[in-house]
């Protein structure tokens, strides 16, 4: 069971979640959705079918991905280089994202298993610009123990919700703040009842 909360995210199912509810000028919901995860399939496995339903329902939903997956799953495919194995996972997710119903792909193309290594800033800030271009209502990403630990899960997690932050304090600060009323909405957050 889930219930509404005054936050800016949490956890909820092994994933990272923040909400913001709202109407715009024609009292209609927004429907905007960011999904930022770590590896091509990331969000096919963990959130597919919650990104279908709210694809079917009319939300604008976008996919960031932070790596190419040039590390993982070369077992389906012998003899591969990184790079070719990289270029073929983001084909995958792309023909995946059209299946789920998720309009935009966009791939940050930092190293796979490299995350960890990045400088402060350097996966935080397009995230951030991702945000601010778009205008999500809901952000989803990693749970803080990257589901299974991944390093690479877990360091999208603390940047996006850093990145969240930051987008949360863009909103607040806007100096019109009958369009934030209007436009974008409250921060809220869906949580466990055990939180």
């Amino acid at each position: 069971m889930s219930f509404l909360r005054k936050q800016e995210s949490c956890s909820i199912a092994g994933f990272r979640l923040a909400l913001r509810c709202g109407r715009n000028d024609n009292n209609q919901y927004m429907k905007h959705m960011l999904l930022i995860f770590s590896h091509p399939d990331d969000e096919s496995f963990s959130v597919g079918g919650t990104v279908a339903r709210y694809a079917k329902d009319g939300w604008h939903i976008r996919l960031l991905v932070a790596t190419n997956g040039e590390k993982g799953a070369s077992s389906l495919y012998p003899g591969i280089s990184e790079k070719a194995l990289g270029l073929k996972r983001q084909e995958e997710v792309k023909r995946a994202a059209a299946v789920l119903g998720i309009e935009h792909v966009d791939f940050l193309e930092f190293p796979d298993l490299g995350l960890k290594d990045l400088t402060p800033g350097t996966l935080e800030d397009p995230i951030y610009a991702s945000m601010k271009t778009f205008l999500p209502d809901i952000v989803i990403t990693h749970d803080p123990t990257g589901i299974t630990n991944h390093p690479d899960h877990t360091k999208v997690c603390y940047a996006a919700t850093y990145a969240f932050q930051k987008y949360a304090a863009y909103l607040s600060n806007l100096q019109d703040k009958e369009q934030l009323t209007k436009g974008r909405g409250k921060l809220m957050c869906v949580c466990r009842k055990d939180q």
